[in-house]
């Protein structure tokens, strides 16, 4: 069986019946929606994924409402309540041996002069989160957006160098400004996390796999290459297709790259 695994998010019904169509399509790993709906209690998502044998990969951190999960604010008071919500989630999530957090470095802004000093605080407080993170036996997976900080690799570089804990949940469909290649070629050593989905290379879509303009196959060879031994996890919506679809489309592309079976 291949390493397969999807967000918790994006369609997926969070109930018996949607965890037992994911166990049954050979998917093991979900992640965990920090703070979705039913179920806004890692324990209480855990419980589930317990019963049918699905291991928490990854806990996503929330980043809406924006004034309360936005780290590069120049706003402090916005950055104290991010930092205090984020803070919580992720001992929770600890607590339900959920070990690496998934985080976006910044929300939506609307003026790009701002740009320089917000990458200084999104740095600064990925480093406190980073911080406290591993005092729970965690590392934090900064993630790579499409228009907010974060949004090349020079910016995720700047990021997490503000402290050797910092890690990288790298998402196939939120490049806009670098290549997949040279994203890899730069920083595929410190990735530990992925969100797969396809794209048109326009914009994000979260589109699934083979329905954007993604040549599948060398990415993950590339990646994998890397270093990277983690699941292929979705990060999109089931767009007429099943949980065992999910399954047999990584599967395929994943043998075709090469990658072994339980790697």
């Amino acid at each position: 069986m291949y390493k397969i695994g999807r967000s918790g998010g994006y369609g997926l019904d969070i109930s018996d019946e949607g965890f037992a169509s994911v166990k049954e399509s050979g998917m093991n790993f979900l992640e965990y929606s920090a703070g979705r709906e039913p179920y806004t209690e890692a324990r209480d998502f855990a419980k589930l994924a317990n019963k049918y044998d699905i291991k928490l990969w990854t806990c996503h951190l929330p980043y809406r409402p924006y004034e309360r999960g936005d780290g590069s604010s120049p706003l402090s008071e916005v950055r104290k309540a991010a930092f205090a919500r984020f803070s919580e989630e992720i001992k929770k999530a600890a607590s339900v041996g959920i070990d690496k957090i998934v985080h976006h470095p910044g929300t939506p802004f609307p003026d790009e002069s701002e740009r320089p000093e917000r990458l200084k605080y999104a740095a600064e407080f990925a480093s406190k989160l980073a911080e406290l993170a591993a005092r729970e036996g965690a590392v934090v997976a900064v993630e790579d957006m499409p228009h907010c900080i974060g949004r090349s690799i020079d910016e995720l570089e700047t990021i997490i160098s503000a402290n050797d804990k910092l890690r990288i949940c790298f998402d196939a469909n939120h490049l806009l400004n670098d290549t997949h290649s040279d994203f890899i070629d730069r920083l595929g050593d410190k990735i530990i996390t992925v969100h797969f989905s396809d794209y048109d290379f326009v914009e994000e879509r979260h589109w699934f796999p083979t329905d954007g303009k993604i040549d599948w196959v060398p990415l993950i060879k590339k990646l994998y290459g890397a270093g990277y031994n983690g699941p292929w996890m979705y990060e999109c919506g089931f767009r007429g297709r099943t949980s065992k679809d999910f399954y047999d489309t990584a599967a395929r592309i994943l043998k075709e790259a090469g990658v072994p079976e339980n790697m």
